[in-house]
């Protein structure tokens, strides 16, 4: 058996467990961003949901961009709502950053309908680096 002589070790698992952590929460709002995005029921989301995402523009059509349309399964679906319902609701308290986190969730899953993360940041008078560290 290996007893750590060095605090510093046990430290840097620790990073890096919430190094791995950080990426999977990361991942998960990115795949409801996508969700919601391919989500095509109209005007059935509910209030709570509509105030916490960001609104989605429709998407441009453009015969030489073709997109890729897809359903949502019934899990992708509940896994959106658990990130939107209840991570961002319980976890996300500061309304700056519940918006900058939807922006960014949004603009990675779909950059061709909501653009990149760099011009809403532009757009918004943000600094790109700032809002990224309060992600």
């Amino acid at each position: 058996m290996h007893l750590s002589i060095s605090p510093f070790e046990d430290l840097s698992q620790q990073a890096a467990e919430i190094a791995d952590l950080s990426l999977v929460v990361r991942g998960r709002f990115v795949e409801a961003a996508d969700t919601m995005v391919h989500l095509d029921v109209r005007g059935v989301r509910p209030d709570r949901m509509r105030t916490l995402w960001p609104e989605v523009l429709p998407e441009p059509m453009d015969h030489a961009d073709i997109r890729v349309r897809y359903r949502p399964s019934a899990a992708a679906i509940s896994r959106a709502e658990e990130v939107l319902q209840d991570w961002l609701r319980i976890h996300v308290r500061d309304e700056e950053r519940r918006i900058l986190l939807s922006r960014w969730s949004v603009c990675l899953a779909a950059p061709y309908v909501a653009g990149s993360f760099r011009d809403f940041c532009a757009r918004t008078g943000r600094v790109r680096r700032t809002a990224e560290r309060r992600i």
